[in-house]
């Protein structure tokens, strides 16, 4: 604020103004009064000229005393209005400082934020895109510099007129993959999908995709977003998780045929095997001597091989893993190692996968599939399993039936046989053939669940029946065989002589007895006729 100067107060006067003054002349009070004293009063005329002078130099000195602070008070405001200014302007600076930070602060975090996306983007494991709604969703952005994920460059899907991601998908599936597209665009706004593309190499890969749709802004056109994903591999894997649970279904299906007969059951296992693999010739053949002979087969009549085929091992596809010891498979013979072997001269099948057979540990043949030709994909691993378990199978089959053939000829031999068979437990007969029944003169039941001491009497030639018996039964159940004769008794009354074989074998933990009895009376009788006749020539 503008601070008003009295009047009365006394202000520098400027020099200008003293030097007007008259030299000696001292206008304040004291100086006039000591004038008039000591030079005596002046004319009236001169004091009256000299006060009006002094008058007016007071007044102007008054003037400028007002001037000079009026002055003084603008300066005084101007500099003040200028300090504020100062400070405003500081304020303005620092405000701009502040924001001008703040603004490259942000522009760096946008430019890591972009490098951060752009080094995501291009280090994603599949490919991100962003295409116009067209037919063929032509490309506007792909991310990969140098190739899509189907191994088509990336610049081919960026220029006018050239290849598009429309034109990928495999033609039977871009029907439905159009259709939930555009069910997006009109409704859902995103889609998640797995599909097939047709790579630059031929091959099918499997992909998985999600994307969402871009309205259009300002008049613009429509986007869609979106990244797909090579799955082929994990697709595989399921796929062959799916085929080895089939195969587990084809192999349980074909165990729980065994009310079938050997042959039918081999034959429904080739079929069902050459139907899971998709491979038209399904053979077993048996090895013996150095040669093979096909004992089951499903094949046409054209394949050149029927039932009772026999090779030279030397010459067959079976020497193939036979003489490697381990599965083999090929899906192209004539492109493999064993394009010069014999086998592949002679029949010409271009696709083979076999396996040896074993039955109770030993070399029994070969089950074997072939095809004419070439097999297009690799066997799985999934797949050469399934071959593996269905020759164990096999194996097991043939084994199984070679030992109910081998049951079946025992129980003939028993059932037919002159001598009395039984077999004891813990000193109890649980089953005997029908021969005993004859031989005893007894019913089925009067034998079974019975102590052998009932067919026999009481004493024997060596002493009592009861601790003879025991003492044979038991070295027999401890594995040492017994023979020896023995007086059985027959239910319808008399005895005769026999002779007994006992020997101990282990059925399922337990521990058994079988006994044979064979009828000597009419030995004994002859050995009595040819000692009394001895006797009697003495």
């Amino acid at each position: 604020m503008i601070a008003a100067v009295p009047l009365g107060v006394h202000a520098a006067v400027p020099q200008a103004a003293v030097q007007q003054v008259p030299a000696g002349v001292d206008f304040s009070p004291t100086g006039l009064s000591a004038r008039g004293e000591g030079q005596g009063a002046a004319p009236v005329g001169t004091v009256a000229s000299e006060d009006r002078g002094a008058s007016r130099l007071a007044q102007r000195a008054q003037h400028l005393t007002i001037a000079l602070s009026v002055f003084a008070a603008l300066l005084l405001a101007v500099v003040g209005l200028l300090s504020f200014i100062l400070r405003q302007r500081r304020k303005v600076v620092e405000a701009l400082r502040r924001e001008i930070a703040e603004r490259r602060a942000a522009e760096r975090a946008l430019q890591d934020s972009e490098t951060k996306l752009r080094t995501l983007i291009e280090h994603f494991p599949g490919t991100v895109f962003r295409c116009l709604d067209d037919e063929n969703w032509t490309a506007h952005f792909m991310s990969g510099r140098d190739q899509h994920i189907v191994g088509y460059p990336t610049a081919d899907f960026l220029v006018a007129g050239g290849r598009t991601l429309g034109g990928c998908v495999h033609p039977e599936d871009i029907a439905w993959v159009s259709e939930l597209v555009k069910h997006a665009v009109e409704e859902a706004g995103s889609w998640e999908m797995e599909y097939r593309m047709l790579g630059a190499d031929g091959q099918v890969h499997w992909m998985a995709e999600y994307g969402a749709v871009v309205p259009p802004r300002d008049g613009g056109p429509r986007y869609l977003d979106g990244f797909v994903l090579d799955i082929t591999h994990q697709k595989q894997a399921a796929l062959e998780v799916e085929r080895q649970v089939r195969a587990f279904a084809v192999l349980n299906d074909i165990a729980s045929r065994s009310a079938l007969t050997l042959a039918e059951q081999l034959s429904t296992a080739l079929s069902l095997g050459a139907e899971f693999l998709g491979i038209e010739i399904a053979v077993i053949c048996e090895i013996h001597d150095e040669r093979c002979r096909v004992t089951a087969i499903h094949a046409s009549s054209e394949s050149g091989l029927v039932q009772g085929s026999e090779f030279e091992l030397a010459s067959s596809y079976c020497d193939l893993p036979v003489r490697a010891g381990c599965i083999q498979a090929f899906e192209s013979v004539g492109a493999s190692a064993a394009r010069d072997h014999p086998s592949y001269r002679m029949l010409g099948f271009e696709t083979y996968i076999g396996i040896r057979l074993e039955v109770g540990g030993r070399l029994y043949g070969c089950l074997g599939f072939a095809a004419a030709e070439a097999r297009q994909t690799p066997f799985s691993a999934g797949e050469k399993y399934f071959v593996e378990l269905l020759a164990r199978w096999i194996g097991a089959a043939i084994e199984r039936d070679q030992a109910a053939q081998h049951m079946r000829r025992l129980a003939h031999m028993v059932r037919h046989s002159n001598d009395a068979m039984f077999l004891v437990r813990d000193g109890i007969v649980i089953d005997c053939n029908d021969a005993a029944l004859v031989m005893y003169e007894r019913a089925r039941e009067d034998i079974i669940g019975h102590s052998p001491l009932t067919l026999s009497p009481p004493m024997q030639r060596g002493g009592a029946s009861a601790e003879l018996a025991a003492r044979y039964l038991a070295a027999a159940r401890a594995g040492q065989p017994q023979r020896f004769e023995w007086v059985h008794s027959r239910g319808g009354g008399g005895t005769f002589d026999a002779e007994v074989a006992l020997s101990g074998f282990d059925e399922n933990g337990e521990r058994l007895v079988i006994g044979v009895a064979r009828d000597i009376s009419v030995r004994k009788q002859r050995e009595r006729e040819v000692l009394e006749l001895n006797a009697t020539l003495v």
